[in-house]
């Protein structure tokens, strides 16, 4: 299965759950969904820092924790 049809199949219950739900002042979320799978997929797999993983993805260390959280 690719990252792509991956992302399609999650999109959806994505919007349901947490894009509705977040809806509150403060910066917006910059990556998509297929990079965040990505990135959830990357911490997974080689389990690197998430600082590392920020660097990887332009975002503070503190946005990647929050993101692997959620989803």
């Amino acid at each position: 299965m690719s990252l792509s049809v991956l992302s399609k199949l999650l999109e959806p219950e994505w919007e349901k759950r947490v894009t509705q739900h977040y809806k509150r002042p403060g910066s917006n979320n910059n990556l998509s969904l297929c990079e965040q799978i990505l990135m959830l997929l990357l911490y997974y797999r080689s389990y690197t820092t998430q600082i590392f993983i920020g660097f990887l993805f332009d975002i503070d260390d503190s946005r990647v924790c929050r993101n692997i959280n959620r989803l």
